[in-house]
């Protein structure tokens, strides 16, 4: 009826351009082989409409392996999609080029002919600094934006993957190797957590948080002393944030020293006074000082923050056993 409605006023309304009306009907299209052909419009001259449509397919399909499509369909599927793709490598609108890129580069990048195109597509754009600059930037965001998402979502395999090629693009990156880090702690890859926070604080030494998540990864290797010094440097390198203290505390509390842990449980608390942890930590470090009554006072603030540890639970409840039966 509204269709009706507006045609008496206005007319037959022109049909919407390709891309524009691609994007309209992907809408809820959730099956690979149909919302491809709708997204993914070499055709069209609409570059914010080929822009939304990439972004919607790689962000929907990008880890999707169409080789498990039905053969016949495969071969016409990946045929037209890598045909479109490499034409819009060489779209006039940078957005638009470097999602193509980028898209080739996640989902077919070992690929030989592919890794020439990613290659000399570079290539090109470094004879005008200004172009290779903004085209790198472009298509990193796009990869790091895909390794987020899938390390968000519990995905740290495919995160790592997404990762790494960015920093094909952008070597040495210290924010995308410090994602590859926590994505390969994610995935209980101490090891290689290690090396990337260590890669990521060699590119640039003032990260607070590659210091925190360095510290972190090496208590879970067992070294404590290295923990507690990586903690040292990021409370050195912000004084005003709460987790370098937090860090740093619990990694003596570990190593025995309760005494030295207090001052810095109450400097993270001071900046922090949400964090349930801290306040929970400060409650141990508290009781193996014997000051029952400060370990009471800390651990009820704590399960004010947080009602689920049943770990505060369990300890509030022996300290008020432990009061009464004073």
């Amino acid at each position: 009826q509204h269709a009706r409605q507006v045609q008496q006023w206005w007319g037959e309304l022109k049909p919407h351009e390709s891309a524009v009306a691609g994007v309209l009907a992907a809408r809820g299209v959730s099956d690979v082989t149909l919302a491809t052909p709708l997204l993914v419009r070499a055709e069209s001259r609409n570059a914010m409409a080929q822009v939304a449509g990439l972004s919607e397919w790689i962000e929907s399909f990008g880890t999707t392996d169409l080789r498990a499509a039905p053969a016949s369909l495969n071969a016409s599927l990946n045929a037209s999609l890598d045909a479109s793709l490499r034409s819009m490598t060489t779209s006039a609108d940078i957005d638009v080029r470097a999602l193509a890129l980028a898209t080739l580069h996640l989902t077919r990048g070992t690929e030989p002919g592919t890794r020439r195109l990613l290659r000399e597509a570079l290539q090109r754009a470094a004879a005008t600094p200004a172009d290779d600059g903004a085209l790198r930037r472009r298509w990193v965001v796009v990869l790091g934006g895909i390794g987020d998402a899938a390390r968000e979502s519990g995905n740290p395999s495919y995160a790592i993957t997404a990762y790494r090629k960015a920093l094909e693009v952008a070597p040495g990156d210290p924010a995308l190797l410090l994602n590859l880090g926590l994505a390969f702690a994610a995935a209980d890859d101490v090891g290689a957590a290690v090396s990337a926070y260590q890669r990521a604080l060699s590119a640039d030494p003032r990260q607070p948080m590659a210091q925190v998540n360095l510290g972190i990864a090496l208590e879970r290797r067992g070294d404590l002393g290295a923990a507690s010094e990586a903690y040292r440097r990021a409370v050195a390198l912000d004084p005003t944030g709460p987790l370098g203290y937090l860090n740093l505390g619990t990694s003596l509390l570990r190593e025995g020293n309760a005494a030295e842990a207090i001052p810095f449980f109450e400097r993270a608390l001071a900046r922090d006074p949400g964090l349930a942890v801290g306040h929970y930590q400060l409650a141990l470090a508290r009781l193996k000082q014997g000051d029952l009554a400060g370990a009471e006072l800390s651990v009820r603030r704590s399960i004010a923050l947080d009602t689920t540890n049943s770990d505060a639970v369990t300890l509030a409840g022996a300290l008020r056993e432990a009061r009464a039966a004073r």
